[in-house]
């Protein structure tokens, strides 16, 4: 269950791994060359997220870190994962979300043949940016039934490949056997498309503000995109970009400790909110980063008191996922709580803030994983008692 879910996951260290030093660039919105960038000049942040990831290694376990990961990792040479491995052809980048943790957790294990398959499926999403910079983002006839994306849809889509995959090239980029997952030629290829995406995307502004306005998990999708992406290329517009949107999305935090998802309060939601404002703070963002670790230490205390003694989540009161109903594509059933997420969430906030009843829910879960539930939906029955949920029963 924990490889097969996606987001719309010992010992432990006893404190966050310090922070990259702010650099600034010379605010074009174009890029330099990846020649031009010295390995000095991406290690910072890159060196910190490597160290933040083998940190959640060590608490996760490597079972449970290669099930979390599974789904970023091809099944062949074409690079193609998740639905667009389901279709069988590259739709869009939006879903080869996932290569990049993959990559990432594959350098922590030290497993280069993994970490070479990972940078495929990086790779794969690359090849689909146009020369203008855009990602196309399409899906089967009988899916889109007749619609057609619309540029906000296809802009938003793009964030979330974008940040995935520049945070794992700027983790490449201090690895000491980088050359043996991908020659320089084809990282140097991968940089130079990755900085017209991100500039492309800096044309999309006010789409993203539009579309992704009243979801603070996508606005810091877009805003890690800007600032991963804008850090590997020295785009110091990119980066100033990035603080507009986590702007965006940090005043739409509740005191009580979540970020409101459709004016309420949504576990999964929760998890992909608090893993991009973390991404977020590791790719270099610093403007709003006594505000976010502020949210991100509350937030992830939230997330482990609706973790029970079982390990199971209470998702009673979800406004997206299980009882909120809500579907991704025409046709899919309704949104789950995605382990692999919710697991990223708990893991990657304990390591990041050091909470120990946040690092005591991980084990937990993973146990509760282990178990094969059949469904990752639970809410309270009318005795209080916490029991599995069938979405689609609810919200028939």
């Amino acid at each position: 269950m924990l490889g097969a879910a996606c987001s719309d996951a010992q010992q432990s260290p006893s404190s966050a791994p310090p922070a990259p030093e702010n650099r600034s660039g010379d605010g074009s919105t174009g890029q330099p060359s990846p020649e031009d960038r010295s390995a000095d000049d991406l290690g910072a942040a890159g060196e910190v997220l490597r160290s933040i990831d083998r940190s959640v290694l060590l608490l996760i376990g490597e079972d449970a870190a290669r099930a979390s990961t599974a789904s970023g990792i091809p099944t062949d040479d074409r690079g193609l994962i998740g639905r667009n491995q389901q279709w069988g052809e590259m739709y869009s980048a939006r879903f080869q979300l996932g290569a990049g943790l993959a990559l990432r957790m594959s350098l922590a294990l030290d497993d280069l043949p993994r970490a070479t398959s990972a940078w495929l499926a990086i790779e794969a999403g690359v090849s689909s940016i146009e020369e203008s910079g855009r990602l196309p983002s399409s899906a089967p006839d009988e899916v889109l039934m007749g619609r057609v994306p619309s540029e906000a849809d296809v802009a938003s889509g793009a964030a979330f490949f974008l940040g995935d995959a520049c945070a794992a090239v700027l983790a490449l980029s201090t690895f000491g056997d980088a050359e043996s997952v991908a020659s320089t030629e084809r990282r140097d290829a991968v940089v130079e498309k990755l900085g017209r995406a991100v500039a492309w995307l800096m044309t999309q502004r006010e789409q993203l503000e539009r579309v992704d306005a009243r979801a603070p998990n996508r606005l810091f999708h877009d805003a890690t995109a800007y600032q991963a992406c804008g850090e590997l290329v020295d785009n110091s517009a990119a980066k100033e970009l990035a603080t507009v949107f986590a702007d965006l999305a940090r005043v739409q935090y509740d005191s009580a400790g979540f970020f409101v998802e459709r004016n309420g309060s949504d576990t999964n939601y929760q998890a992909v909110n608090v893993v991009q404002a973390i991404e977020l703070i590791l790719a270099g963002h610093r403007t709003h980063e006594t505000e976010l670790r502020v949210q991100i230490a509350e937030a992830t205390e939230w997330m482990a008191t609706k973790t029970d003694s079982t390990g199971a989540v209470d998702s009673s009161d979800n406004t997206r996922s299980c009882g909120g109903c809500e579907v991704f594509l025409p046709g899919d059933p309704p949104k789950q709580l995605g382990p692999t997420v919710w697991l990223r969430g708990l893991s990657y906030g304990a390591v990041f803030e050091d909470r120990e009843s946040v690092r005591n829910a991980v084990p937990r879960f993973i146990r509760w994983v282990e178990s094969d539930p059949s469904t990752s939906c639970y809410g309270r029955d009318s005795t209080g008692a916490l029991q599995p949920q069938d979405p689609s029963t609810l919200c028939s």
